[in-house]
């Protein structure tokens, strides 16, 4: 999408500059001014003009409209990174970032744009964006890379962390950036933890939407850490349900 925006830019671009050409042209050539040259000048400015407004409308509408599709696991894992690449918005209120964890990347799998998310995620919450996220433990493994991010960001209270436990039901995955896009991650119907396909949301009332879901899901998940403050029978209960020792 970013190649073919380019191509449009230029392309525009290139259309408009001929346009004003014609639209000078009988000033640095007077000679060339005759009444039938300039009527045919004025119809071709024209004609470049509702060409140059075509293209700007189709741009628009390429790189504005409220629902994206990305496909694959990969290719929706490099869609997010995208999205925590974009500029943040002047207005502090909404510098947040809300995110749910649900996909299931082996400790043994190094994914290039998996890898990319964690450290762009790291470096936004370094920077002091707020962002809260809920995870949802499937298994011993989860909870262990839990806490390693408890423990790496133990110290931020722009950070807030909440989970739920078990595999009764899977909560979708979504990735709300700065309240302008929203992606939501659906999973493979061969394993429920691979998700494939992302959509993302940039209607108005649409990431409003998403995110009064994720506030619901907040308010129902079981506190980890809020602020400055670790929730230590939450995490001694997690460890209870998967049988691990000392993590923290």
């Amino acid at each position: 999408m970013k190649h073919l925006s380019d191509i449009f830019k230029s392309f525009l671009g290139s259309l408009l500059v001929v346009a004003v050409g014609f639209i000078n042209l009988d000033f640095v050539f007077p000679y060339l001014s005759n009444y039938n040259f300039n009527i045919e000048l004025n119809v071709l400015s024209l004609i470049f003009a509702f060409l140059a407004l075509f293209i700007i409308f189709i741009y628009l509408f390429i790189e504005r409209r409220p629902l994206r599709i990305k496909n694959g696991r990969i290719g929706a894992m490099e869609a997010n990174v995208k999205l925590l690449q974009l500029k943040p918005n002047r207005n502090r209120l909404k510098r947040y970032i809300y995110s749910t964890r649900v996909s299931f990347w082996p400790l043994s799998e190094n994914e290039k744009s998996r890898n990319e998310f964690r450290e762009l995620l790291t470096q936004k919450i370094k920077q002091g964006f707020h962002v809260r996220r809920i995870w949802q433990l499937h298994n011993e493994e989860d909870a262990i890379k839990l806490f390693s991010y408890l423990s790496l960001y133990k110290d931020y209270d722009n950070f807030s962390l909440k989970c739920f436990i078990g595999t009764s039901a899977f909560i979708p995955e979504i990735l709300s950036v700065y309240g302008k896009v929203v992606s939501v991650s659906i999973p493979q119907q061969e394993d429920p933890r691979r998700l494939t396909t992302a959509f993302h949301f940039y209607g108005n009332n649409e990431v409003q939407r998403w995110e009064s879901y994720f506030h619901i899901l907040w308010e129902h998940s079981l506190s980890i850490k809020h602020g400055n403050e670790i929730n230590k029978k939450n995490v001694e209960q997690i460890k209870t349900y998967f049988n691990i020792g000392e993590t923290l």
